[in-house]
């Protein structure tokens, strides 16, 4: 049985981590100019993605498939917001991997 389904207080734990996730994400993606549902469609694939890369990189033992799903995160924000949006910068926060470590 999953834990999701047998401990009530972890699950709503888990919930409220994932939403502060999603929400700290989805403000920073309205803040370099993206609409809200947009923002927070973009912010719901973003935490999927990286949580589902960090369990595939750990049972995989290969860590080149998180950077992988880094790098095209960076490239759906700079899709959505465009590459050369100044309010985008270079630091991270939104999408993971730095552009001096992508390939």
């Amino acid at each position: 049985r999953e834990i999701a389904n047998t401990d009530e207080v972890l699950r709503e734990t888990a919930d409220r981590v994932f939403d502060g996730w999603i929400d700290s994400a989805a403000t920073r993606l309205r803040d370099v100019g993206l609409p809200a549902a947009e923002a927070e469609e973009l912010a719901v694939t973003l935490v999927a993605a990286i949580e589902g890369g960090f369990l595939h990189a750990r049972t995989s033992r290969n860590g080149d498939r998180l950077r992988m799903i880094g790098r095209q995160q960076r490239r759906l924000v700079e899709q959505a917001v465009g590459s050369g949006n100044p309010r985008l910068g270079d630091d991270d926060s939104v999408a993971g991997e730095s552009r001096k470590t992508a390939s």
